[in-house]
């Protein structure tokens, strides 16, 4: 009966439901409890938390193999993850954070045991030996942590525990010669102290061929480890330390591109060539702007098969990590005091292959440090809580971006477009936070809290002169470069953010919900030292949460006044990516998910979203063709009517996703197995705000199956797995650029379907 529980329970968590199942022996009918989560710095059923929010168990991470961030968007449909070259980008409700730039924050708080991540390249850290991952959904920043205007994903490692030798590995081996590699060793130290260690190892060789080089992009190559203390000295004290260090390097997949610098122009004088998709924007002292709105060019690729980009060198990607976290917890009689701290070692090398003929090269040395101190308390539905939070990064960026003429390395080929110098930028943000529960009469709860945050960026930016050939080998212009000229940078804001709630349970099994609330990311400076204003969201949400029997269900509707959104274009590769201020968007939507036991051996899981995101205002910048005597082919409009995409539709915003899963049990007179099958069904989008036919990823379908042997003694288990069936290639990333007389289109895709096998052991 255990295995029994223990397989449907990973079933359900990846199916979006909400109960777990005890380790006491009973009916699978008697073993329905709550799950218990952290979504509000206190142990507490999933169901009494009024925040939208899911969570994804680690039994099903190992399950599908799901060793970063990508397979999340499964569990929680709506939480989107895309790959723009070497930079992951999250979304969730429509919410993205569309600049990779170096100084940009992120629109959703990332978390892994408190500590914050906050470069987008960052987040391709390895996700092992996971306890739990909590999707939240809505304005963050009254509780703990960062501030965020979409929300916010905390993962959760597991813990040492003590009195207790345990542990696994497991093997996994799969498409494109797949190697996964888990192992985890938990040893007491006593009666009050553990340790455990957890170690990965994850490599795949490339999955898109191109003709003209003789190896494949898009491999893998990952390892990670983590070793972990925790003690309870006396009854009121406990401490948690970890130590965790990863490396990746890979080749990012080269970006498919399609060149061609008339496409915009017809024989007519000043007028877009409609036929070929190019769509007037508008007109600037009699000439035409143009822009590759409907072109169609995406479908004259094969994702499977297609030319890498000209320069011999295709991109590399290589990032180390180390960082050490913590955390203290002092129970007193009338309150808790808690310290979480954590400081990260990042470095970046990498080469990335913008469009055809130009190379990014990225040097990024990042140090983070992030503190919290929080005091909580109070007594039956009474509670509260509160603290301080201070995160503070230091960057040393040297980039730049190589332009190619002819084949490298063989002698003076080019120059370099632009470079990047900035050795001491520094994001600091520190905040005074709070949240009180009230209980009313009749079963009602009133919530409120608060959040000041100041923010502070600072600066030095070194701007190079003209530009300059190289021989071979080439290598970023030192900063000595004579002519070299240096500004000071700088961007402060301060802002309030609030929530407030109103819940009530209708019955013992049923809660409804309603709350305010008003999310804030800060400002900043982009890599061209052009400054941009905060974004702001309201947000009003209601909901409810429904346990009956082996029964769940939960839904919610939300409406968000989004403005100022911060939008980032490349629109002349003499400065680079620029960051704007978009305008003002409104999304609302509603989801709802149910989850239901079948006769006794399955659980079906089912979910839908719906979605209705809009920009009200986006006069912000374009990068557009210009026909006639243009000083330039790229034009920029800030705060203007000359170029508005209003109701165009923010990236990552399908209308309707939907989601069924099931898993059935089979109990076998040696053991027993778990099938599961899981499909999506996900709308058509844009992967960029501009909307751009080439953009637009199309519906699709899709489906995971596995099935896995169990032995009688729940040591073994053997798993065999089909992820994307149908062999879909999703987009992962679309760039337009005007890129002096080129006109260059590029896009990129996730994995195909891939097949394999998992052998595990545990001991207990």
């Amino acid at each position: 009966m255990k295995g029994k529980r223990i397989l449907l329970a990973t079933a359900v968590s990846a199916a979006c439901h909400q109960t777990a199942w005890s380790q006491e022996p009973a009916t699978v009918e008697e073993d329905v409890e709550i799950i218990e989560v952290t979504a509000q710095n206190r142990v507490q059923s999933i169901a009494d938390v009024p925040i939208s929010m899911n969570v994804l168990s680690g039994e099903w991470l190992k399950d599908n193999a799901t060793s970063d961030l990508h397979g999340i968007s499964k569990l929680s449909p709506d939480f989107s993850i895309t790959q723009d070259t070497i930079s992951t980008k999250v979304s969730l409700r429509g919410i993205t954070t569309e600049s990779a730039d170096e100084t940009q924050d992120q629109s959703l708080a990332v978390s892994i045991d408190g500590e914050y991540l906050n470069r987008p390249r960052v987040l391709n850290a390895a996700l092992f030996d996971i306890s739990r991952i909590e999707v939240l959904r809505g304005p963050q920043g009254t509780l703990f942590g960062r501030n965020a205007t979409g929300g916010a994903l905390s993962i959760i490692s597991n813990k040492p525990v003590f009195g207790e030798w345990s542990g696994s590995a497991s093997a996994d081996f799969g498409s494109f010669n797949a190697r996964e590699l888990n192992a985890v060793l938990n040893a007491p130290l006593g009666d009050n102290a553990a340790v455990r260690f957890a170690g990965f190892s994850s490599d795949r060789d490339g999955y898109i061929s191109h003709p003209d080089v003789s190896f494949k992009s898009g491999d893998k190559d990952v390892k990670a480890a983590r070793l972990s203390f925790a003690a309870e000295p006396t009854e009121r004290l406990s401490l948690y330390l970890a130590l965790e260090t990863s490396q990746q390097e890979n080749n990012p997949v080269s970006a498919a591109s399609f060149n061609d610098a008339t496409e915009g122009q017809s024989d007519l004088n000043g007028q877009c060539n409609e036929a070929a998709g190019w769509f007037e924007v508008t007109q600037i002292e009699g000439n035409v702007l143009c822009s590759p709105q409907f072109t169609n060019n995406k479908d004259s690729i094969d994702p499977r098969n297609y030319p890498a980009a000209t320069t011999a060198e295709m991109g590399s990607y290589q990032l180390e990590g180390d960082a050490v976290r913590g955390q203290l917890d002092y129970a007193a009689d009338a309150f808790t005091v808690s310290y979480r701290g954590a400081f990260r070692q990042s470095e970046l090398r990498a080469a990335e292959t913008l469009f055809p003929s130009y190379l990014f090269y990225r040097n990024h040395d990042i140090d983070t440090m992030s503190n919290e101190l929080r005091l909580s308390g109070g007594e039956g539905d009474f509670f509260w809580q509160g603290g301080i939070f201070q995160f503070r990064e230091e960057m040393n960026i040297y980039s730049g971006l190589l332009s190619y003429i002819g084949a490298y390395p063989f002698g003076p080929q080019g120059y370099w477009a632009n470079t990047f110098y900035r050795p001491d930028y520094t994001s600091e943000s520190v905040a005074a936070f709070g949240q009180v529960e009230y209980p009313l009469a009749d079963n009602y709860t009133v919530i409120a809290g608060f959040r000041y945050t100041k923010d502070e960026k600072t600066g030095t930016n070194t701007i190079l002169p003209g530009a300059l050939t190289f021989d071979e080998n080439p290598t970023l212009r030192p900063k000595e470069t004579e002519g070299a000229t240096t500004e000071l940078l700088s961007a402060k804001n301060n802002e309030f953010t609030w929530n407030l709630g109103l819940n009530t349970d209708i019955s013992d099994n049923t809660m409804l919900y309603g709350k305010v609330s008003k999310g804030y990311k800060a400002g900043g400076f982009d890599s061209t030292g052009l400054e941009y204003a905060p974004e702001i969201l309201y947000a009003w949400e209601i909901g409810t949460k429904s346990r009956i029997s082996t029964v769940s269900f939960d839904a919610s509707a939300f409406y968000y006044d989004y403005k100022d959104l911060q939008v980032s274009l490349l629109l002349d590769t003499e400065k680079g990516a620029q960051t704007f201020n978009a305008g003002k968007a409104t999304i609302w939507g509603a989801e709802a998910s149910l989850t239901t036991e079948i006769m006794d051996a399955g659980v079906l899981a089912l979910t839908a979203n719906y979605l209705n995101a809009e920009f009200d205002d986006f006069a912000s910048a374009i990068s557009v063709q210009c026909l006639g005597g243009c000083s330039t082919t790229t034009v920029t409009v800030i705060d203007g009517e000359t170029v508005n995409l209003a109701g165009n539709e923010p990236s990552n915003s399908p209308d309707w996703i939907f989601t069924g899963s099931y898993t059935h049990f089979w109990e076998l007179s040696n053991g027993s197995l778990v099938g599961n099958i899981f499909t999506r069904w996900k709308d058509d989008y844009y992967l960029l705000p501009s909307n751009h036919e080439d953009a637009r990823q199309e519906s699709y379908f899709q489906t995971d199956i596995s099935l896995k042997y169990v032995s009688p003694s729940e040591q073994w288990e053997v798993q065999g797995y089909v992820r994307n069936l149908e062999d879909n290639y999703v987009l992962s990333s679309y760039v337009f650029n005007v890129a002096g007389p080129d006109d260059v289109q590029q896009w990129s895709w996730q994995l195909p379907r891939t097949a394999g096998v998992k052998v595990t052991y545990k001991f207990y």
